[in-house]
Formats: structure tokens, sequence, C-alpha cells
């Protein structure tokens, strides 16, 4: 079977048939209605991919993943503050899967704890990525703060990984970090850590 597209011989090349062969972009919101088969889309906010088969759209592109560029350092703060750059667009009435490195360094007195600032209506769980124990994890609140210990004699490593359910309201999946116990000494995340979403 030949290959399947928007042209035929003789067709004239009209504005909406030359339009339906480009890659439009907008943000999600902006997505025209489906009906052009194999128009594409990509959402500038959510960083997807999308194709039109006609009646309605197909997720076509990877899971989006933001990685840390640069350090970034809390001292003498218990508030949960928003990462600099480890967050990502979620879509209403979703559900994702959560994946998270994180490179850390930090005073020992201190730890670090971690939890998710999620769009309103939206709900989910987590757990710390153990690889030196094989028992069942137990499931946190993804929005409530989870601690782990560190240490400043050298950098320490951890994932989590865990799901997200979007309500009917859409935003940022945010990961939010601060010192478990406020001290003067420099709590990290270091560059390199990142955070990964995929539609389910």
């Amino acid at each position: 079977m030949p290959n399947q597209g928007l042209w035929s011989a003789g067709l004239e090349g009209t504005a909406d048939r030359l339009n339906a062969g480009l890659l439009q972009y907008d943000v999600f919101a902006n997505r025209p209605a489906a009906g052009q088969t194999g128009r594409l889309f990509y959402a500038t906010d959510t960083q997807l991919l999308y194709r039109d088969n006609g009646a309605s759209w197909d997720t076509v592109s990877v899971p989006p993943i933001v990685v840390k560029t640069a350090d970034e350092t809390v001292t003498s703060s218990t508030v949960l503050q928003n990462d600099d750059e480890l967050f990502l667009p979620v879509e209403a009435n979703q559900r994702y899967a959560v994946l998270v490195f994180l490179r850390l360094n930090g005073v020992e007195v201190a730890d670090i704890k971690f939890a998710f600032s999620l769009p309103a209506g939206a709900s989910g769980g987590w757990a710390q990525w153990n690889s030196n124990n094989n028992d069942p994890l137990a499931e946190l609140d993804i929005t409530a703060a989870a601690s782990f210990a560190t240490t400043d004699v050298f950098n320490q490593i951890t994932a989590m990984r865990g799901y997200i359910l979007v309500g009917a309201t859409a935003g940022n999946a945010q990961l939010q970090w601060a010192q478990l116990v406020s001290n003067v000494g420099a709590t990290k995340v270091l560059a390199g850590s990142w955070l990964k979403l995929e539609r389910q």
C-alpha cells in the first residue's frame, strides 16, 4: 500500500493544504481542533508533539525531561521553596509517571526534604528508589515533605519515582525542597539532577 498523505495528483496547493503540512506551534490551549489527518502541532508549554489523526490529537513525542544546569543552594531555611529549574507542565485530567534523579550535597546536621507542588485538584504518590532493599517501598504523598540525610563529605545521589493524577486544572509539577533542620551551612541540589514526566 502506498504511503498515505495530504496530497494526490492534481490537487491545488491551497493555503489550507500548505499550512496543514507545516509544523504548527503554540501553547496547548491554542491547539486547533482536530480534523486534518497528518497535521503536526508542538505545544510549547507541555513540550510535546501531537499528530492529528483526523478525529483527535495523538501524542507522538518522547516524554519531557528537564535537567538542572546549575547548582542551587539553600541556607538557614526549612520552608519548602521551588527549585529554579526542576518543573514541567501537566495537562488537565491526565495521569503521569514521575522519575526524579537528584545529586545532593549538604551539611549533615541540616539534612534535606522534598515535595511537589501541583495544580489545584491534583494528587499523587512516590517513594525513594532504594536499590539496596528489595522490599516494597512505602508510598508517600507526593505533596508532603519527605526527608533524606545529607553529608558534606561527598556528593550524594538519590532518586524518587511515583505518579501524578491531574484534575480539571492544568499547571506545573514543581519540585520543592528545603533544609530539614535550619542551619547556616549550605544545602545544595546540584547540576545534573533531572525530572522526567511520562503521560500514561
